[in-house]
């Protein structure tokens, strides 16, 4: 897909990792297990946009939302 002269790349490895839920505990040890936890993590599609001399890169989501932009305008 080329994109005002670049050729668009979609990688789906770019995403964000947010944290949903976290220990009450204040001891560090633990609190260290539960960041190493991915059941306490979402990942979400990454809004950002890698633009580069030759291409651009981003997530099929964001680039099908960028792509209805365009159009609308």
């Amino acid at each position: 897909m080329i994109l005002q002269g670049l050729p668009v790349y979609t990688n789906h490895n770019l995403t964000e990792r947010n944290l949903i839920k976290m220990c009450r505990s204040k001891r560090k040890r633990i609190v260290k297990k539960w960041l190493q936890n991915e059941k306490n993590y979402n990942t979400i599609p990454s809004s950002q946009i890698y633009v580069m001399k030759d291409r651009i890169i981003c997530h099929p989501g964001t680039f099908a939302i960028l792509r209805e932009k365009l159009k609308q305008e």
